[in-house]
């Protein structure tokens, strides 16, 4: 396909913090974390105090047999506000808390630590430092390809 001399491929690493860095990471993560900590706290509390003023309790002498009126739109509306609110807190609380105790930075550092993590690392060096294929069944289907979209 191309004559240009490839380097090898050499998959990416997390470069190496200082300890000032390191630090001042760990300090954002924490407070983010714990932020978003009572941001659970508080939902939770705020959606048990949601559903226990929803239940009906009769007075002495009030009738028991019948249902108070209720408006189910906004039931509805306040259910799926809290539960909104709860699972989202909840999501992003164990994302910064990951982050924070395996001292991620950034979406790159998490993709780059995974593929670590489970040999995919090696593999990818492995499959994009392999040799070109020039065999003539590779070579004619690569003409008739660049024929059909117009490659010359």
């Amino acid at each position: 396909m191309s004559d240009l001399a490839q380097t090898p491929y050499k998959s990416p690493s997390i470069p190496t913090r200082s300890p000032e860095d390191l630090k001042k990471l760990q300090t954002k993560q924490m407070a983010i974390f714990l932020g978003l900590g009572a941001i659970v706290i508080s939902s939770s509390l705020a959606s048990r105090k949601a559903v226990l003023n929803r239940r009906y309790i009769p007075l002495l002498f009030d009738a028991n047999n019948k249902p108070p009126s209720y408006n189910f739109v906004k039931d509805a509306a306040l259910a799926v506000s809290h539960a909104s609110v709860m699972a989202v807190s909840s999501f992003g609380f164990a994302v910064v808390g990951f982050a924070w105790l395996s001292e991620i930075k950034s979406l790159r550092e998490f993709s780059i630590k995974m593929k670590n993590a489970f040999g995919a690392a090696a593999k990818e060096e492995v499959y994009l430092n392999a040799p070109e294929d020039n065999s003539p069944e590779t070579l004619k289907l690569e003409s008739s390809l660049e024929e059909v979209f117009g490659k010359k």
